[in-house]
């Protein structure tokens, strides 16, 4: 859990309100961002605290607000595919953010296709939260992006870390300290 929060942090800190930054100047107005995220649980509490922050901290340093509209699917696709297509439809979101499991990101990828069946409007980026996602998930939908290490991303990481405590601790084996 902690590599998560550290996640959400570097995700707020730094990531999210350059993407607020690169919205606000093509649309030259108030970005409306939507957010869908399980709220009743610690991941979607946390990064609805770290978005939060990542807002406000935007907000205050530019003079292009963003506004959040944030939507709670309590871990049901069916429901954040509902609530992607009312922030599309109601809303006129430019970005919506969440989905941390692939159930939950695919379905709100559904929505987004639904909110506008014809394509005759531009659909908002899906910022996906999902650590796992099939192969190549843009093929099917071009506006998803995913905003989260993938686990295989995450395990060479633990794997670079371990060959790194392995060729220290065989380089120190027969060093003698002194001290």
């Amino acid at each position: 859990m902690h590599s998560f929060a550290s996640y959400l942090i570097f995700l707020a800190a730094f990531v999210f309100p350059l993407f607020l930054l690169q919205a606000s100047l093509i649309t030259g107005s108030i970005t409306s961002i939507g957010v869908i995220l399980d709220q009743t649980s610690r991941p979607g509490k946390e990064a609805k605290v770290a978005i939060e922050i990542a807002i406000q901290d935007f907000n205050d340093k530019s003079n292009q607000p963003s506004v959040l509209y944030i939507h709670n699917s309590r871990n049901k696709p069916v429901r954040a595919a509902i609530s992607a297509k009312e922030l599309i439809e109601e809303q006129n979101v430019k970005a919506i953010v969440g989905g941390h499991t692939w159930e939950e990101a695919s379905a709100i990828a559904e929505g987004i296709i639904e909110a506008d069946p014809d394509h005759d409007h531009d659909n908002p980026v899906f910022l996906s939260l999902a650590s796992t996602t099939p192969l190549k998930p843009t093929e099917q939908w071009p506006f998803f992006v995913q905003f989260a290490p993938t686990q295989s991303t995450q395990m060479k990481a633990v794997a670079a870390i371990l060959a790194l405590r392995v060729k220290i601790k065989s380089q120190t084996k027969y060093t003698k300290h002194t001290f």
